[in-house]
């Protein structure tokens, strides 16, 4: 991967920033979740599809900018939206790159313009185009996906669906079955110490914190009754009232 000036993020970066707003806590498929338990790194294609969609959208309505980065010249120049559409592939979920811009293409000499401005080299080559990669914000795209996060929220309020992340919940759930059958975590010991066990093992999709792990812990202990998923300081309560 290419490296990018500070506070710019890739293509792939942007796509995997929004897909989580979009899909977090969303059911995946049996293969998804066979591939993970197995230790791989897998994401939802239509998941990853739709995410690419949104970061698209929201570049035509002006949330986000795209830019091309020239390491090789040290230049930053933005694309507009019809610009982007012009570059064959790049708006495209398996593409991305400006590996098929062509001399025929117009867009071309508008680059090697822009180029030699933004960078005050008189000579552009072929190669320095062969470098170019496609950037954008990572401030931009930040704002743009809470704001995808509220829509998604609020199109759940008005249908009556369930708020939070029950799917995560289970997820969390089922590591914490893991661990306890590795023997890995004692009940006694702190959730502060759990949540970093199970932060290891989701690991680099999923980061949880302590008040997930105490809620998986309390749905644990109602479906099963079995005190060790009953937590020390509810223990200590309820014998105190009992």
């Amino acid at each position: 991967m290419r490296l990018l000036p500070e506070g710019y993020i890739s293509r792939y970066e942007a796509a995997a920033v929004i897909e989580r707003a979009l899909f977090a806590g969303e059911m995946e498929s049996s293969t998804v979740r066979s591939l993970r338990a197995n230790g791989l790194s897998v994401r939802e294609r239509e998941a990853r599809t739709k995410a690419v969609e949104a970061l698209w959208k929201g570049v035509d309505e002006g949330h986000v900018h795209a830019f091309v980065v020239s390491g090789g010249l040290g230049a930053i120049m933005t694309l507009m939206p019809d610009q982007t559409k012009r570059v064959p592939m790049l708006q495209h979920p398996d593409g991305g790159t400006f590996d098929y811009l062509r001399r025929h293409n117009r867009l071309h000499d508008d680059l090697v313009d822009a180029l030699r401005k933004s960078s005050g080299n008189g000579r552009v080559s072929a190669a320095d185009l062969s470098r170019l990669s496609l950037a954008f914000r990572l401030e931009e795209v930040e704002q743009y996906a809470r704001r995808a996060l509220r829509t998604r929220r609020r199109r759940q309020r008005s249908d009556g669906r369930p708020q939070g992340r029950p799917n995560k919940l289970d997820r969390v759930e089922a590591v914490i079955l893991d661990i306890k059958q590795k023997k890995s975590w004692k009940p006694t010991e702190s959730i502060k110490r759990l949540t970093q066990l199970i932060n290891r093992k989701l690991y680099p999709e999923e980061h949880v914190g302590e008040t997930t792990v105490a809620r998986a812990l309390d749905r644990l202990y109602v479906k099963s009754g079995n005190r060790e998923f009953q937590r020390t300081n509810k223990r200590k309560t309820s014998r105190s009232g009992g």
